[in-house]
């Protein structure tokens, strides 16, 4: 299923929609109640059994009073970076600073992936995935190193710009599940 968004001005010059300003207030409800399961629980979070005394911490860490307010601003701040970051992307590309660190995490993450037996089943399986043969470890390295500024700034525009969009999740979902997401 994919959902589409309208060409139009930037998002940064978009009031909200009412679909986002209920997927903003759903955010900062929940992380509210992951909030006050964490300062005062010990145990059963998910409240699937009924409220016990033993549940509740002895000592409570965290202040309640401040929760709820830096949650609205952390719900906001996300979603004005993360936004603004997107259309730098496409817009901008990256600096040179951004792509050698992205080159660097991922070659990174290739050779810290390779410290058990599993992680070295995972990347062939990935390799084979991803391009359609085992590559050595070098050649991906390889291949990393000569992804350009243009070959992101090509994949940002095609994936992240003003056209169609695609959502994919991966879950045990009903149909229902995720047709929030779709709209």
């Amino acid at each position: 299923m994919a959902a589409t968004a309208e060409a139009g001005p930037p998002a940064s010059q978009r009031p909200l929609s009412p679909d986002e300003l209920a997927r903003i207030d759903a955010w900062w409800r929940a992380a509210n109640y992951l909030s006050v399961g964490q300062i005062y629980l010990l145990d059963n979070p998910l409240l699937t059994e009924p409220l016990r005394l033993e549940h509740v911490k002895p000592r409570l860490l965290g202040h309640w009073g401040t929760t709820p307010g830096l949650n609205f601003v952390y719900v906001h701040m996300n979603r004005v970076i993360v936004r603004d970051e997107l259309e730098r992307v496409v817009a901008d590309g990256l600096t040179e600073a951004e792509l050698e660190r992205g080159k660097g995490h991922l070659e990174g993450s290739l050779v810290l992936g390779m410290e058990d037996t599993s992680g070295r089943m995972t990347r062939l399986g990935k390799s084979e995935l991803t391009f359609g043969e085992i590559l050595s470890v070098d050649e991906v390295i390889r291949r990393v190193d000569a992804v350009t500024d243009a070959d992101v700034r090509a994949v940002a525009k095609e994936v992240l710009g003003t056209g169609p969009r695609a959502l994919a999740l991966i879950g045990p979902f009903d149909d229902d599940g995720f047709s929030q997401y779709l709209s």
